[in-house]
């Protein structure tokens, strides 16, 4: 599992995000451990879920980006960010902790 802390500006970004996004209620503390097959976009078949998948990613890179003001790591586009996002997002034993951890990698929020 990667580091989920409140030290870290993506693992923050990304709680506040998802949870708006009303993929699930945990507190912060609680949702670094959340799965994937938790979340409310989780679907049992794949090809749905990577659709759903995508849908998520898509959102949850432009809020970053449009509410937070994040930008994109040198080298990383816009369809890098969400394929890499999709990519976690889709299988069902990676955590909250897992996505920060690549959302981290893919982008670079002010304060870091």
């Amino acid at each position: 599992m990667g580091l989920w802390s409140k030290n870290n500006r993506a693992c923050k970004t990304l709680w506040v995000s998802a949870r708006y996004l009303k993929q699930y209620s945990e507190v912060f503390d609680d949702a670094g451990a959340l799965k994937m097959r938790g979340l409310e976009f989780w679907k049992d078949d794949l090809d749905l879920r990577k659709i759903e998948a995508g849908a998520l990613a898509t959102q949850l890179s432009d809020m970053f980006r449009k509410l937070f003001g994040a930008k994109f790591e040198k080298d990383v586009a816009a369809p890098q960010a969400v394929e890499g996002m999709r990519g976690v997002l889709i299988e069902g034993n990676k955590t909250m902790a897992d996505l920060a951890e690549k959302v981290d990698a893919l982008f670079y929020f002010k304060g870091e």
